[in-house]
Formats: C-alpha cells, structure tokens, sequence
C-alpha cells in the first residue's frame, strides 16, 4: 500500500481559507481575478455514471484531537480513477463553504496518482475543516467529496445542576449535571465511609446542539440513586468527549440528615374526592416531594400497608381492602430524617364491582394494549384511559389503550358509566392519560397496574 503525506498552509480567501494540499505545496488564491475567470467544467457530466471513489476517515465520530488525518482510499477503483486532489478549508461557516462547481476545473489545482491512503494537516487550533477530495477519470470527468473533521483538543468541563449545595439529608443522591461538550461516555467513582465503588455509569439524557454550527453545545447527564453514607462522601467523574478527550473531576458531599427539618408534602392522584371505586381494594397512587421516604397507609382499624416510591418522588401502596360504603384511610409519608407528613383519605366503595384481567406477556409489551375485564352490572360501561369499552354482557374489552409515559410504571384504569349518561360521553380519548388524570370520564373507577 503506498501512503502520502500532505501538508498545507492555507492562504488567505475573500470567503474563506483555502488550501491546496499537494506534494509541491502549490497554494492558491481563489479570490483572485485569474481564478474567478477561470472556465467552467461540471464536476461530472449531466445523466453520467459517478466516478466509483470512496473515502474513509480514522476518525469514526469526524471528531480528532490530532492535526494530522488519515484517509483511507482503497475503495477507489484504480481501474477508473487515476489522479487525486486534495484540497482543505477553514474556518466553515454558511456563507463560506465552497462548492464542487468552484473546484472541478479549475486550473490552480495540481493533480497527483492516486495514493491508497493519505495524511493530512489539519493546521493548529480547535476548529471545524471542510476536507475535500478530488478524483479524476482518464477522460478528464472529476468527482469532489467533502468530509467535515472538528479539531479538539479541549478537555470536556462539569457543571453540576443538582443538588445545589454540597450538604444534603438524602441518602439516595439524584445529580445532574452538563458538559458544554459532545459528550461520548460519563463514569463515575464512590468513596465513603464503606468503600469504594468504581466504574458506575452515568446515563446521557439529552444533547443540545448550537443553532449556528450544528455541532453539540452542551450535553446533559445524570446519576440516579447514588447511595450516600453518612459523612464524606467523594464522587470523582471521568468525562470522554467524541474526539477522545478525558477529564476527571470530584466533587464532596456530605450527608446530614439533621439539615432537614420540613417534612415531605404529599399529593394523592387517585383516589380524589369526587372518585368512588368499583372494586374490593384499593390501590392509591401519588408523589411526594422528596424521594427517600417511606410510604404506608393505615385504615381506621390500625391495619397498615407499606407503599413503593420511585426515586421521582411517585408512590404507590396496592391492595388496600374496602368494604361498601365509606372508609378512612391515612396516607403517611416519612423522609430519611424522620420528618412525617401524613393526609386522610374518605373513599367510597360502590357495590358494582369492576374487574380488569391481568395483562398477557404480549400485551405488557404493546405500547396501545387490549384491556379487557368484567362488570358486575351489565347496565353499566366501561371506559379504559379514555377509550370506550366494547360490552359483550357483563364482559368488556377495550382495544388499543393508550398509556402514560411519566414513568416506568404503566397505568390501566377503568370507570362504569350507567347507560342512563352513558350515551353522551365521548368514545375516544380527549387527552393523553397522565398520572394525575387518565383521561376517563369522571365516574366511580377501578384500577389495575
């Protein structure tokens, strides 16, 4: 395999910095009068079989922190092509990017064999080079492929976002934090009191690129459900950009618990005031606003049934019994550093009973399900998430359900509606189903999860 390397200076345009990378370091002034006159020939003829080139850069992400580039040429079919050229712009920007028309043809540009590889300066400094190949065939027709290549050599900065102080009463940390980088991967590494946890990945969530450039501007990142010992605890971050650049830093937090002296709020999402429900338990959904706390509900008889909360703050207790009529049940939620708030619950059970058939392995895994159930009523319908059941009897089946997308958690919730007002409601789903609201028609509900 023969290599070339390629060196340029680039000389001064009217739009931009050009080039010409050749053996004989020949530069060019595409600003001048000569080269604006020169004549024009198409890159390829109209209606023409393309030239069969091709160009392959080490640099996978167009990202480098290296000056020198190689290209890889091999796929050219020698047996077609015979010559090449190289030529290199920079800076690009809208305005200033050049045109195959403005280089097919023009007499400044030197052409040398075809090489099956070559290495080219990219020149100093961080910045974005427009890297154009030529190719030319034995009848004089040319083919020019632009690659666009970044030079970086600027290590990735951190910037956390949350929490904002390093004094926390969480045990279980949530951080996010950004990079005005593009971002490749984000490792981190506990040290407390109980050790050493090493290689943790942090999930990239979101990248923003600049409305000028096009290029990532800030990258967005988190560390979900870091578990903190009391004391010091170092997280030392190693951040890896696209172009290869690494950069660690470490940041120490402390958990106190005894800073905390407010107690978490509560806010119930079913069952409400105006909801009655269809079944022989309950299952009470809701958030609080801190994530560490224990969540239970107690009915007026003192029995007790511990809840679940995410670390987003949503809580669920299932299968809290009822009995027809009226019931008390008192939703407590206590934080890590012993603060409880609790909220009293007045729930009616209707005597009609609706019942939701647990979800098939295949429907689990269908983002709109079939539902289906039974109603103890055959005089009344089912509504599930918004969408109206078809009723067979006291059967039900409810096809293509939408869900809610808030968290991992999905939810299925039915209503009965009496034929009597039935008639008047809509078919279809008026809003996508949230957690606060499932998009049913307000009625007496049961619920499966």
């Amino acid at each position: 395999m023969s290599k070339g390397f390629i060196q340029s200076t680039p000389s001064f345009r009217m739009r931009a910095h050009i080039a010409l990378l050749l053996p004989s370091l020949v530069l060019a002034d595409f600003g001048s009068a000569a080269a604006q006159s020169r004549p024009f020939r198409p890159p390829e003829g109209a209606g023409a079989e393309r030239l069969p080139v091709a160009v392959k850069l080490s640099e996978k992400h167009q990202y480098t922190r290296s000056s020198i580039l190689d290209a890889d040429l091999t796929g050219t079919d020698r047996s077609k092509i015979g010559a090449m050229a190289v030529v290199l712009q920079t800076p690009i920007a809208g305005s200033e990017r050049l045109r195959p028309d403005e280089l097919a043809g023009n007499p400044n540009i030197v052409w040398q064999p075809l090489q099956d590889a070559v290495q080219i300066d990219l020149g100093p400094g961080d910045d974005v080079r427009s890297v154009w190949f030529g190719f030319r065939d034995g009848s004089g027709r040319e083919r020019w492929i632009r690659r666009r290549v970044c030079v970086d050599t600027t290590p990735p900065d951190l910037q956390i976002k949350e929490p904002s102080s390093t004094v926390v009463s969480d045990p279980l940390l949530h951080l996010k934090a950004t990079s005005s980088d593009d971002l490749l991967r984000v490792t981190y590494q506990l040290k407390n009191s109980r050790g050493i946890l090493a290689k943790q990945v942090a999930a990239i969530n979101k990248r923003v690129p600049d409305q000028v450039t096009g290029r990532v501007a800030l990258t967005f990142f988190e560390c979900r459900g870091v578990e903190l010992a009391p004391g010091r605890n170092d997280i030392t971050f190693e951040l890896e950009d696209v172009a290869g650049n690494v950069s660690e830093a470490t940041v120490v937090y402390t958990l106190d618990p005894s800073v905390d002296t407010t107690p978490p709020e509560i806010i119930v999402h079913w069952p409400t005031a105006s909801d009655q429900v269809f079944g022989r338990t309950c299952r009470i959904r809701g958030r609080t606003s801190e994530r560490s706390v224990h969540v239970e509900a107690r009915r007026s008889d003192g029995t007790v049934f511990p809840g679940i909360a995410e670390l987003d703050g949503h809580f669920w207790i299932y299968d809290v019994p009822l009995t027809v009529g009226w019931n008390l049940v008192t939703v407590s939620a206590t934080d890590a550093a012993g603060n409880q708030s609790t909220q009293d619950l007045r729930i009616e059970r209707h005597p009609v009973e609706i019942q939701i058939d647990p979800p098939t392995e295949k429907e689990k895994a269908t983002r709109r399900p079939t539902i289906t159930g039974t109603v103890s009523d055959p005089e009344y319908i089912v509504w599930v998430n918004g969408t109206k059941a078809e009723m067979h009897g006291t059967r039900w089946v409810a096809r293509s359900v939408l869900l809610n997308s808030e968290t991992g958690t999905a939810i299925v919730q039915a209503v009965a509606i009496h034929r009597s007002v039935a008639d008047s409601l809509p078919g279809w789903p008026q809003r996508p189903p949230r957690l606060e609201d499932m998009g049913n028609p307000k009625a007496p509900t049961g619920t499966h999860h």
